[in-house]
């Protein structure tokens, strides 16, 4: 079962399976539409906080499946996985967050669209801030780290 809680700018959701993902994604989509920001015309920054295989890439496919986008994989060897100019999914876990800005690509994000970050850091989020972006950020947790229990995961979401 999922509890939600919005407190202020911020969700909190513990998780029984990974098959409760997607209602994860709607919550978060129905943020984005109470704060009237849309995929057409606003660049929106979600920041992806998690240990490897906590499921930042399931999220997105969860989330993307909103939007009738399918065949999301983790964009860690390619950087940047595009869907339909839609949804843009980066993992700087490789390449980090200084190659990510020297190599341009945090220009893309002036692109509308819906912008998930898998590890990125204080040192991009103060670059975004520095540039007038506005940026979300998910975390996900194990409540459980030594057996990374499905049942135990956490997600927790804030502006």
């Amino acid at each position: 079962m999922i509890a939600l809680v919005i407190m202020s700018r911020r969700i909190f959701t513990k998780i029984a399976s990974l098959d409760e993902v997607g209602n994860i994604a709607n919550s978060i989509n129905d943020v984005f539409k109470a704060d009237n920001v849309n995929y057409k015309k606003d660049s929106i920054i979600v920041f992806l906080n998690g240990n490897l295989s906590s499921g930042k890439t399931t999220f997105v496919r969860s989330f993307a499946s909103l939007y009738n986008l399918n065949n999301v994989s983790s964009p860690t060897f390619g950087i940047l996985n595009n869907y339909d100019n839609i949804i843009y999914h980066y993992d700087l876990y490789i390449v980090g967050v200084d190659k990510f800005i020297s190599l341009g690509l945090i220009n893309e994000l002036d692109n509308n669209g819906i912008h998930f970050i898998e590890w990125g850091d204080g040192v991009l989020k103060a670059k975004l801030k520095e540039y007038g972006f506005l940026y979300y950020e998910l975390k996900i947790k194990f409540k459980n780290e030594q057996t990374k229990e499905i049942k135990k995961r956490e997600y927790i979401f804030e502006q």
